[in-house]
């Protein structure tokens, strides 16, 4: 289904954050690769409209375009294209303002001339002890566009995790978040490759609708009730502007 949302004019959101557990909050964050963004609550019943809540994101300065995002138990946490990373704190913002640092992490081992296309961030629970239980990252280079090269944060530095297989993909950028220990891929179509970290999983796949809209997948994200969301632009029948949609698939 496409959730009834009242949003904000001219905004063409490419990053969709579900609301963590832990806060006990059924949300989730649009994101522009500027830093326009938007508070959506996600309605319990279809014919219920919902108003998204605009924001701007403060601190990116020159950190480059939104690769990637997610929040978490803390706030928000932002890749840049640049490789850069930052923290936003809490969970909602301030008079339409939401801002934002530059996180404690070392610096993305991205090579000079190179940008992400997409990225994703998890982080480490709160009783974590162990090295391996360190924050985890999903990069995707421009220059590698199919595969998804995972770092974990080990004593303040990044060490390869391994590497994830990128589908062909027909768009500018691959969609990526975490939903537990899985990567989540959104492809241009709409279709959502699970790829499981933990060894012997079985990865899924979750095909994209096929109701003849014209439509442009940017990512997916997995609510508090287990619930696949996704994004996607959707091109007015008689403007060049697209509108953004939150959408439920099974």
């Amino acid at each position: 289904k496409v959730h009834s949302v009242a949003w904000p004019a001219l905004f063409e959101p490419k990053l969709l954050l579900c609301a963590p557990k832990s806060i006990g909050q059924n949300k989730v964050v649009a994101l522009s690769p500027r830093g326009v963004g938007a508070i959506v609550p996600v309605a319990e019943h279809d014919d219920d409209e919902v108003q998204a809540e605009v924001f701007s994101l403060d601190g990116l300065n020159d950190a480059g375009k939104l690769a990637g995002a997610a929040w978490t138990q803390r706030g928000l946490h932002l890749i840049t294209s640049f490789g850069k990373m930052l923290q936003c704190d809490g969970h909602s913002h301030i008079d339409g303002r939401w801002a934002c640092q530059a996180a404690e992490h070392a610096p993305l081992p991205i090579s000079a001339g190179n940008e992400l296309l997409a990225a994703a961030f998890k982080e480490f629970p709160e009783d974590a002890n162990a090295a391996s239980q360190g924050p985890l990252v999903a990069l995707v280079l421009r220059n590698f566009p199919n595969v998804a090269a995972l770092y974990r944060s080990i004593d303040g530095a990044w060490h390869p995790e391994g590497q994830v297989h990128v589908p062909p993909h027909s768009g500018s950028r691959p969609g990526l978040s975490f939903d537990g220990d899985d990567l989540l891929i959104t492809l241009n179509g709409g279709e959502v490759h699970r790829r499981p970290m933990a060894r012997g999983e079985v990865p899924q796949f979750h095909a994209a609708a096929a109701d003849g809209t014209t439509r442009e997948f940017c990512s997916a994200c997995v609510a508090g009730q287990g619930t696949l969301l996704r994004l996607a632009l959707r091109k007015g029948p008689s403007s060049a502007l697209w509108k953004p949609e939150l959408i439920t698939m099974p």
